[in-house]
């Protein structure tokens, strides 16, 4: 019932920060039931997103935990959503036979194949975004 709820109280919250937004560059959200994130451009685009998404919940008499608050980070610090980490890392296992995408990685901890693509990567070659499971996850499964 809970992630019914979620979605219901957070529908249009997308669409309510990229409207109100007035950065040239409109933010990307990706939301999963009470989970989401914004994709920004600019870091003053990011706190913009932010500032909106916290307006958005109080009209829904809503905020986010006090314990998780959210932060704004860079994609190369990484960032955990769903149990995974995503980071942009450049030259990571770089290899010269490989010039179009970079190797796939072998890994226990390894979640999805790295991939290459221009609009991810500003066109920076041998740059990838790498998703793997989340440290807290792993340590909670050995656990």
């Amino acid at each position: 019932m809970s992630p019914l709820l979620c979605n219901i109280a957070l529908h249009g919250l997308g669409n309510y920060v990229s409207v109100r937004s007035t950065k040239s560059k409109k933010p990307i959200m990706v939301r999963y039931a009470d989970d989401f994130i914004l994709l920004c451009k600019t870091y003053e685009s990011a706190l913009e997103s932010l500032r909106l998404a916290e307006e958005f919940l109080a009209t829904r008499s809503l905020k986010f935990k006090e314990t998780t608050a959210p932060e704004v980070v860079h994609i190369t610090q990484g960032f955990d959503f769903l149990n995974c980490t995503f980071r942009r890392v450049t030259n990571y296992g770089y290899n010269k036979a490989f010039t179009i995408r970079p190797p796939v990685f072998e890994g226990a901890d390894l979640l999805v194949h790295p991939w290459y693509d221009e609009s991810v990567t500003n066109g920076v070659k041998h740059t990838i975004v790498l998703v793997t499971v989340s440290k807290d996850k792993l340590k909670s499964v050995r656990a």
